[in-house]
Formats: C-alpha cells, structure tokens, sequence
C-alpha cells in the first residue's frame, strides 16, 4: 500500500471534504469563534487565496467581530484550515479511515503531533503541557483546568465518564461521538 505523511492525509480529507460537499457554513461560524485565526485570514488574504472578500468581511474579521461575517464560499481556505485543525491530535488509524470512507488508501506514517493527556478519561486528547491547559477534552468535555472550571471534581468526573461516556450528563451532548475511535489511550509517536 502507498504511503502519506500524516499532514499530507489531513490536506487530502480536507481538500475531498470540500469537494464532495457544500460546506456546513453554519458549522463554521459557530465554532469559528474559538480558533485564533486572524493572521491566518490576513496572510491568506495578502498571498490573493482569499480575495472578493466584502467590505463587511473585512471589518469583521479585522475587528474580530465574528458573528458578524457573512460565511460564503469565498471562504473555502479558511474552512479548509478549519477541517485540518479539527484533525489535530488524531491518530494515523482514524486518518487511514477517514481516507478510506471517501475509497482513498493509504497507509498514513508520520509522528503524531506532541499530545497531552486528558486526566479525566485518559485519552490522548489535548495539547502538551502548558499549551493543553484549559483546553477541552473532546472525548469526555473536562477542561483541563482543575475541578473550578468543571464544577466537579476530577474524581467525580471520572467516575461519570466510566458510567456514561462524559465528564458530566450535561455534557454528553457536547462530546465527539468519534472521539474514542480518533484518539488513544496510550502514549505513541506513530511513525508507521
């Protein structure tokens, strides 16, 4: 079987997610708040990858009024670096599934990216060391901040993921129901 790099098999989902569909715009703008994207937006914008953009865009995104951005196709780079982000910490044998639902096979190789453990159900899940703080696991929604943010502590929460699946009942429909298939429980660099 060929092989792909792992960044390479991310592009490749992205790039036949966007071809095969019209995009759930609507996805974009809710989660689009939560993803620092400005200087990439600008840079797209410079290099001419994004252009046509309206003026309304353009004040939106320069005052990083979010909700005020009218999501278009013109924003097709910008989904397209949403749906790479949204493989981060995957491991190769979600990516070599993802790539075979759309009959595409490879074998993916490459080193994960470095990875943080959640220490509520254990899933390598968040970003290493003190980039994961305060991040969201998306496999039981602990945020990696200690019982304050949780309103619970980590026991607590641990013993609600092994009974139901999440952190909490609350937040069971905020998980990503492919969250256990994405991600692991043990610690590997995957190069192969």
């Amino acid at each position: 079987m060929e092989e792909i790099y792992r960044d390479k098999a991310k592009e490749l989902i992205a790039e036949t997610i966007l071809n095969e569909s019209n995009c759930d715009l609507e996805e974009l703008k809710i989660d689009f708040p939560y993803y620092d994207y400005t200087e990439e937006i600008s840079s797209l914008i410079s290099s001419g990858k994004i252009s046509r953009l309206s003026e309304q865009n353009l004040i939106g995104i320069e005052t990083e009024e979010w909700f005020d951005i009218e999501f278009t196709l013109e924003f097709r780079p910008i989904y397209r670096l949403y749906l790479i982000d949204s493989l981060l910490h995957v491991t190769n044998q979600y990516l070599e599934m993802r790539l075979f639902e759309f009959k595409i096979e490879y074998k993916v190789i490459g080193a994960k990216e470095l990875t943080g453990k959640c220490p509520c159900c254990e899933f390598y899940s968040i970003d290493f060391g003190e980039d994961g703080a305060w991040d969201i696991c998306p496999v039981c929604f602990w945020e990696n901040g200690g019982s304050g943010p949780n309103h619970m502590t980590l026991k607590e929460a641990q013993q609600n993921f092994n009974e139901i699946g999440a952190m909490s009942e609350s937040a069971l429909k905020f998980i990503d129901p492919k969250g256990k298939l994405k991600y692991k429980k043990e610690h590997s660099k995957e190069l192969n």
